[in-house]
């Protein structure tokens, strides 16, 4: 799903199916798809790293499949290459063997921060 698709990909359970509704409780706290669609969208849109930070790591707590493809695009915007730490560290709640090459690069060129993350996920998901 691209940046500017991220409205395209609705969840396949409605407030009123169990599944969803049991899935969607993390710490005792329900985010029904509106609010997800709109954090989302925030995450992609926002000139704020901490907004942008704060609700990544939100939607990653909660594993939200949508962030994961969201997440990859962010780390490779350029205007973003001095703040996308904690950005690759959310990728940890994520199976990440699709991105071992973007890993590796980030691994290999990105500063202490994001170099760090990146070994550290290419170490847990034993990706090399």
């Amino acid at each position: 799903m691209s940046a500017d698709g991220w409205l395209e990909g609705k969840s396949r359970h409605s407030a009123n199916d169990p599944i969803a509704v049991i899935s969607g409780f993390s710490q005792n706290e329900f985010m029904d798809e509106t609010e997800i669609l709109e954090k989302l969208h925030r995450l992609v849109v926002t000139d704020s790293h901490l907004e942008r930070n704060s609700l990544a790591l939100e939607l990653s707590d909660k594993k939200e499949t949508r962030l994961f493809q969201l997440l990859v695009e962010l780390i490779q915007r350029p205007e973003l290459i001095k703040n996308r730490g904690t950005l690759v560290h959310c990728l940890r709640n994520y199976d990440c063997s699709p991105i071992v090459s973007t890993l590796v690069e980030l691994a290999e060129t990105g500063n202490f921060e994001v170099s760090a993350e990146a070994v550290i996920i290419l170490d847990e998901q034993r990706l090399r």
